[in-house]
């Protein structure tokens, strides 16, 4: 009998801290900053770093109770080792092991329960499940933006509206690998903040796509348009119209008839017949 409590007292010793740290419970610090913060992007807290919060929060618990169950399953064994013929403290060793395991046990299923919960409610799903990471749209942080109509000492041309990449190649070179460009389209005077939000909403999806039109091409004008660099359309695809259809909010239809979803920075996508119509302010 002595034999067979070691067997399985040596492999809980052992098991406990694997299983509480196989999967990096901690995910990195406990505390969460915003998007952005200290490294020159604005940073807005959402309702997902709350839960990217409580759940780092809850994996370091569980990490510390891990480590306290093995200092009990360390102690149990040795009152059981020097109990000798003494019945009450291998009684006592008995009841410390199966109080610790089963209450370990029940942290352990209550830890598995809430992270798919809170993962669920961030648009996670299960995958992944005890590592939330919030997705967010960052916005330079710099000088103040020259106004439209401004006169442009260099060129002597109106300014456009915004923050413009003037040169397509510095623009192109700022896009993530796995976002390609079709034929023909040109990225000169797109806004930095389009070509942040695209880098961003590759990194939040993990999925490629291809930009079919920036500043290029027959377009609505306006303000907030193609010509002036803060929109840009997107090839469909299976993940990426998934990703837009489960982590935005729908934000009704456009006078064409075309569905329209929105982010929490108030960026718009606009579901057109072959291709996404994009809004980055």
């Amino acid at each position: 009998m002595k034999k067979y409590f070691f067997v399985l007292l040596s492999f809980s010793i052992l098991a406990v801290p694997a299983l509480a740290f196989a999967a990096d419970p901690l995910g990195g610090p406990v505390i969460v900053t915003c998007a952005g913060f200290g490294t020159g992007f604005e940073g807005v807290c959402q309702a997902c770093d709350l839960a990217q919060l409580a759940q780092k929060v809850i994996n370091f618990a569980v990490a510390f109770s891990a480590f306290v169950a093995t200092l009990m399953f360390l102690y149990a064994g040795i009152l059981y080792f020097t109990a000798a013929a003494d019945s009450k403290q291998v009684e006592k060793a008995h009841g410390i092991f199966s109080k610790v395991f089963i209450g370990f046990v029940i942290i352990l299923t209550a830890w598995l329960i809430v992270n798919i919960i809170l993962n669920t409610l961030t648009n996670r799903g299960l995958a992944d499940w005890s590592n939330i990471q919030c997705g967010h749209i960052e916005t330079p942080v710099g000088p103040a933006l020259a106004q439209p109509g401004s006169i442009d000492p260099v060129t002597n041309q109106p300014v456009k509206p915004g923050n413009p990449i003037a040169d397509d190649t510095a623009a192109r070179s700022q896009l993530n690998p796995g976002i390609s460009s079709k034929d023909g389209v040109s990225y000169q005077g797109v806004q930095q903040s389009t070509v942040n939000g695209l880098n961003t909403l590759h990194n939040d999806c993990k999925c490629d796509f291809t930009v079919t039109s920036a500043t290029d091409g027959d377009h609505s004008g306006g303000t907030f348009s193609h010509a002036n660099g803060y929109k840009a359309d997107i090839r469909p695809s299976t993940e990426l119209d998934s990703y837009i259809k489960n982590n935005f909010t729908p934000a009704g239809t456009r006078s064409d008839g075309s569905a329209l979803y929105q982010d929490s920075h108030g960026n718009t996508y606009a579901r057109e017949g072959d291709h996404w119509d994009v809004l980055y302010k």
